[in-house]
């Protein structure tokens, strides 16, 4: 399940949204995008190919690089890497197609993307919750953060 979806365009967060309370990135997203986006890069200058994911203890980091976008998504360990990467590559479908118009003279404002979410939600491909409950408040993981960026910071 999607915990949360970050969109990066030449280092900038255009989107970062979470998908239920217990699956906020603490911190600064912009410091998060901006690692994420040149751990990708860095990654690029190897034979090998780009990174597609990280695995951490509780989650994965899934990265998609499209149009010029960076998608990364926060995935659930027990998501299949092949389910989470169809999930990415309809949400740059998506996103170009409906926001494209507003990328090519990009200057910084990024309320555009606001309603991006919305959409992803009306349509299935993201849950509004860890998915286990109705409503966030009744999850025992709502007082356990993401531990994503603490995990990141470790290595750092």
């Amino acid at each position: 399940m999607i915990q949360n979806l970050i969109i990066i365009k030449d280092g900038s967060t255009l989107l970062s949204e979470n998908f239920g309370s217990c699956h906020k990135l603490h911190g600064n997203p912009i410091l998060l995008s901006g690692f994420f986006d040149a751990l990708v890069s860095f990654s690029e200058e190897f034979e090998q190919g780009s990174l597609d994911q990280l695995k951490f203890k509780n989650s994965n980091v899934n990265f998609l690089k499209s149009d010029g976008l960076l998608y990364i998504i926060v995935s659930d360990l027990d998501d299949s890497f092949a389910n989470i990467s169809t999930k990415l590559r309809k949400i740059a479908r998506l996103f170009f197609g409906e926001y494209g118009k507003f990328l090519i003279d990009f200057s910084g404002e990024i309320t555009s993307f606001d309603k991006f979410s919305t959409i992803l939600l009306d349509l299935g491909i993201a849950q509004k919750n860890c998915g286990k409950h109705s409503e966030c408040s009744e999850c025992p993981d709502s007082n356990n953060p993401n531990p994503i960026l603490d995990e990141i910071m470790k290595l750092m």
